[in-house]
């Protein structure tokens, strides 16, 4: 099975901001759901039930490599994420977003663009697909 996952940096106010207002989905009166975090990342839909945000006053590398290990798929990209990251300057970010996809859900994530942001605080620092072998 094809997979893929991308994983962004932000900035947030505060954790509840970050998980209350911005990830999470509003719905309109034709129950249309939508996210802050879906309009600034281009995504139109997403399945939240795929993705994982950590939020840290001091987030840095240590921090995420300290939990890497509890990241779903991740023998597939773990080493390669880390390695990635050594060159981020974690001073501008306090939170970090995971977003799986497969072709059943987040198909639009394998043909992702980092220039969909429309955000100055969000930046799209990997990107990988992986093949995972169904048993």
């Amino acid at each position: 099975m094809e997979k893929v996952i991308c994983v962004w940096l932000g900035n947030a106010t505060s954790k509840e901001t970050l998980f209350r207002d911005y990830l999470a989905f509003k719905y309109d009166e034709d129950e249309n759901a939508s996210s802050q975090f879906g309009s600034e990342t281009g995504l139109d839909y997403y399945d939240e039930d795929f993705m994982e945000s950590w939020w840290d006053d001091n987030l840095d590398l240590s921090f995420i490599d300290s939990r890497k290990n509890g990241l779903l798929d991740a023998k597939h990209f773990n080493q390669e994420l880390i390695e990635h990251l050594k060159d981020i300057d974690f001073t501008k970010f306090n939170f970090i977003s995971f977003l799986y996809g497969e072709k059943s859900n987040n198909a639009k994530l394998f043909n992702y663009k980092s220039e969909r942001i429309k955000s100055t605080h969000l930046k799209l620092v990997f990107k990988k697909a992986y093949s995972q072998k169904c048993s």
